[in-house]
């Protein structure tokens, strides 16, 4: 962008991921074209004093939302550097983005599906694929199960179920990691932290998580 924040370059990558020509961009209001309404004059202003201060203090890195051709909304996480001449005068200010945008959105998926697995009246809990070490138990399942968070941390299901060996209970799973069986229903029983058991029926599925595939499973 030159100082009146028009743009004078634009890389294809930029081009393409918003929908528009180098034709239609160069020369163009940045703000104007790129920066959503709700928060265009407020990125402005952070243009305008990194101008006026020449100095990119504060504001080397950036984030906001821009507009695409379409009117999608693509989360970029900026870092900006001022070109000088001889003389310490801005030309102009350089900004490589990288887009967040899928990684927003999927952690935001991924906090909806930790938040319904937490408040669900079943009891249900993910494990690992590889070390079958608990990710997550919800709260019914450790009011059932009688552990505490820490406990259970330190555990697998095969320590609630004292027919399976690990051995058993990883052939049990195979049919899910090769894609066989999209989901397996097991009926067992649960040990709780005295000792005490109790039957379950158990629903296991892959799901994907924290860009990790785990194991689910719903207890009933």
């Amino acid at each position: 962008l030159d100082l009146r924040g028009r743009i004078v370059f634009a890389n294809s990558y930029f081009l393409e991921l918003t929908g528009w020509t180098e034709p239609e961009v160069l020369g163009q209001d940045w703000f104007d074209l790129f920066i959503p309404d709700s928060v265009r004059e407020q990125v402005r202003h952070v243009f305008s004093n990194v101008m006026k201060n020449r100095d990119t203090v504060g504001f080397m890195s950036y984030e906001n939302e821009i507009l695409t051709r379409s009117g999608e909304l693509r989360n970029i996480a900026w870092s900006n550097v001022l070109t000088k001449d001889a003389h310490g005068n801005v030309i102009d200010v350089t900004c490589l983005g990288v887009d967040l945008t899928d990684r927003k959105r999927a952690e935001a998926r991924n906090r909806q599906l930790w938040d319904i697995i937490e408040k669900s009246l079943n009891e249900i809990y993910v494990f690992d694929c590889d070390t079958l070490g608990f990710r997550h138990v919800n709260r019914g399942a450790l009011k059932n199960l009688q552990y505490t968070e820490a406990q259970i941390k330190t555990m697998t299901p095969i320590d609630l179920k004292p027919e399976f060996t690990e051995e058993t209970f990883r052939a049990m799973l195979q049919p899910l990691l090769d894609h066989e069986k999209e989901s397996l229903t097991l009926e067992t029983i649960h040990r709780r932290a005295d000792g005490s058991v109790y039957p379950v029926e158990i629903h296991l599925q892959l799901m994907e998580a924290d860009n990790e595939h785990l194991f689910l499973a719903v207890i009933f």
